[in-house]
């Protein structure tokens, strides 16, 4: 009878070991799973410090939406080619050139990505010396239509003058209204 005092006392003994290897390897897994985890949180504070913070992300989503505003303030909204050609005009007289034919096309609409934009294109020749020609042409990108597009230009020499052809176009938001006089249908 005192086998069997031993007997359970070895397989409470082994029962133990057993529990002990069975929580040693759930611990062994749960620390290199730890391991693992800390590694990947370390990877990505690293990478969120190069995004600074949530407020400067926040600054720069609103400087970016206030100078997206502002460019689409300075957008003209509709074209008048009495204003285009009074401010052409203007500009050829100060720059001292000589308008030798100016001529506009009608106001049309081009499509450029997923908006449509009405457009007004004139070709304007103008002669003079060439340091007026260059004011002339410095001038048309201040003329004050932030969205005039000098498409073409040549020039062609005569002795001290030179003549230069133009071809420009501007943008607008949308369509001039036009109005139909009474009585006209």
């Amino acid at each position: 009878m005192k086998v069997r005092p031993l007997v359970i006392v070895m397989a409470i003994g082994v029962l133990i070991l057993a529990a002990y290897g069975l929580f040693g390897v759930k611990y062994i897994q749960q620390w290199q799973e730890q391991e693992a985890l800390a590694s990947h949180i370390a990877l990505v504070g690293d990478l969120l410090e190069g995004y600074g913070s949530l407020a400067s992300l926040e600054q720069q989503r609103a400087d970016a939406e206030a100078r997206l505003a502002a460019e689409e303030a300075s957008f003209p909204t509709s074209l008048s080619s009495t204003e285009v050609f009074d401010a052409v005009l203007q500009l050829a007289q100060a720059s001292r050139v000589e308008v030798v034919s100016l001529r506009s096309h009608s106001v049309s609409t081009e499509r450029v990505g997923e908006h449509d934009y009405a457009v007004l294109r004139l070709n304007i020749s103008v002669e003079g010396s060439f340091s007026q020609l260059l004011t002339f042409l410095n001038g048309l990108e201040r003329i004050g239509f932030g969205t005039l597009i000098l498409e073409d230009a040549n020039i062609t020499e005569s002795g001290e003058l030179y003549t230069v052809g133009v071809d420009l176009a501007v943008y607008a938001q949308s369509l001039p209204q036009t109005t139909v006089p009474p009585g006209s249908d």
